[in-house]
């Protein structure tokens, strides 16, 4: 079985920084796990790895899609265990970083459905739900029949939105109640998370957010207001500038509930993250190298 370094944490932890040492040590190449960091455009407010980081370390699965495009965890998955295979041939180390947690229980196991066969009609009834009244309305719907998988789900995968509805409306009851037949791993994998007190990580999403500004945050967001009802633009930093492009908002009241809603995805992916198996949370650099080199020899 492959054998795959994960570093994942909540957003503005520190995660890219530390895979690119790492990377640099263990003669490794970065797999990036960001459901926003793969549309072509999205960089500032994606706190993409810089051009600088990208020529010292060779990222894959960034900048693959134009904003207009449709992407899933399947197709994340495609993608991911392409560059896989393709870093471990050329025998370097694949270093999985990023946040999306989805992805990475994606990339990591193979999925369970509970054992509820999928039914074409009811399918079909939810796509044109969709079609007709967009991701928001699925995902509230789902959110009402069982939040706790909600929470689980990018409200823009509609695939797996779609899934856990077909399991709710069929099986009569909620997908998380269901039996799961267990976490069947895609790879030998070792999974860290990078921790940080949590009043330290609000102050740095808080510089993270100001410091998008001030490096053209707006301007980015204006270059793409083509796109404002794509996939792409339910990011956060880009959603919330178009009601102040609409003068519904000021540009502080903007920037603030760009900082709250950093603050509160930060606290999901720390949820979802941990209830993933295996997963050792470690706060320094120094000490998730020491594991990772034990965990290589």
């Amino acid at each position: 079985m492959t054998k795959i370094i994960v570093i994942t944490g909540p957003t503005a932890v520190g995660k890219t920084a530390i895979a690119l040492e790492l990377a640099q040590k263990i003669d490794g190449e970065v797999v990036c796990c960001d459901s926003m960091q793969i549309y072509r455009g999205l960089d500032i407010g994606t706190a993409k790895p810089t051009k600088d980081e990208r020529n010292t370390i060779l990222h894959h699965c960034v900048d693959i899609i134009e904003p207009d495009a449709e992407f899933t965890v399947t197709d994340y998955i495609k993608y991911a265990d392409k560059a896989i295979a393709d870093i471990v041939a050329r025998k370097k180390m694949p270093i999985i970083c990023g946040g999306t947690g989805f992805y990475i229980k994606g990339l990591l196991f193979e999925q369970s459905y509970a054992g509820v066969k999928g039914d074409d009609e009811l399918r079909n009834q939810l796509i044109a739900e969709f079609e007709n009244y967009g991701a928001e309305h699925l995902y509230a719907k789902l959110a009402n029949l069982d939040p706790e998988t909600a929470i689980k789900i990018h409200q823009n995968d509609t695939k797996r939105v779609v899934r856990a509805l077909e399991i709710c409306i069929l099986k009569g009851a909620k997908k998380s109640d269901q039996i799961d037949s267990g976490f069947c791993k895609r790879y030998d994998y070792t999974l860290i998370g990078v921790d940080m007190e949590r009043g330290k990580l609000y102050e740095r999403i808080n510089q993270r957010v100001d410091k998008m500004i001030t490096d053209g945050l707006e301007n980015e967001v204006k270059s793409l207001i083509q796109y404002r009802d794509c996939q792409s633009m339910q990011a956060i930093g880009y959603k919330q500038f178009f009601d102040y492009f609409d003068k519904k908002m000021g540009l502080e009241q903007t920037i603030s509930l760009i900082k709250q809603k950093t603050r509160n995805y930060a606290k999901r992916q720390w949820t979802f993250l941990r209830a993933l198996p295996d997963i050792r949370w470690l706060e320094d650099y120094d000490r998730i190298y020491k594991e990772v080199r034990n965990e290589m020899q």
